[in-house]
């Protein structure tokens, strides 16, 4: 959650706020100790000021995250056996509350205090993986249907190509139309990535503002940009809005007739 709220997530917001209310809660039913209620509850209500910041569907999660992820975690269960079997050799006085036959099946002696810790690392991270893999999939990319496949023809008898829009009929590029269907701005999905194809469409004074418009859509996922082949009539467009360049190649034009 705490990662979700990093990334300034929908999801994670909402699942924060109603565990804080929670965690206040049991708080201070287990002992009127409202200290901590209201530290909880202070946290919520600068939480609740900040909520139209999360605006994101999702977060980036990669193979790289995972692992930082993962050693972080075992550093931290590696910080909680190491103080508590030192702070609390025993645990003595919560086995007052267990019953006799629930007594036997739990860890609570100094020297299982590893295999608990192991148990609960590792069930952690099992739920972990299968939220990774069977949360739903982003609908961002989408690749167009014939419906869409009209709407670019009809588009292009009033609007000007360039030298790769004939690669937008090959069907595997998405669509995003800004600047109410004015801008058409090509892109494909490559991991954590929206790479778009060429320069975006449309009229000149318009292309600036359809760009921030697709940065706004692509932040909703986490989704950094890349625009590849782009022409030089463009970059001064690029650089105002925070793209730095690579020069991958060149193109030849070749008249064919010689």
């Amino acid at each position: 959650l705490s990662r979700g709220i990093k990334f300034r997530v929908k999801r994670a917001y909402r699942m924060t706020f109603y565990m804080l209310i929670v965690g206040a809660f049991f708080t201070f039913a287990k002992g009127f100790d409202y200290e901590e209620a209201l530290y909880l509850l202070a946290i919520l209500f600068f939480l609740w000021l900040s909520r139209s910041r999360f605006d994101r569907e999702s977060s980036p999660f990669s193979f790289k995250t995972a692992i930082a992820l993962l050693t972080l975690t075992l550093f931290i269960v590696f910080g909680y056996v190491l103080i508590g079997t030192h702070v609390h050799p025993t645990f003595g006085h919560l086995s007052r509350y267990i019953p006799p036959k629930l007594k036997e099946r739990l860890f609570y002696k100094p020297d299982e205090l590893i295999h608990s810790a192991i148990i609960g690392i590792s069930g952690a991270w099992i739920f972990l993986i299968g939220w990774s893999f069977f949360r739903p999939k982003r609908t961002i990319g989408a690749t167009p249907d014939d419906a869409e496949i009209e709407q670019l023809d009809d588009y292009l008898t009033d609007h000007k190509g360039n030298l790769l829009t004939h690669l937008l009929f090959l069907r595997d590029k998405a669509f995003y139309w800004a600047m109410d269907h004015e801008v058409l701005i090509p892109y494909g999905r490559a991991r954590d990535k929206l790479v778009v194809l060429g320069d975006p469409l449309g009229p000149k004074e318009k292309i600036e503002e359809g760009i921030e418009e697709f940065q706004e859509f692509a932040d909703r996922y986490a989704m950094p940009i890349v625009f590849y082949q782009v022409t030089p009539e463009y970059l001064p467009i690029y650089h105002e809005n925070g793209y730095r360049f690579f020069k991958l190649g060149e193109e030849a034009l070749v008249d064919l007739a010689d």
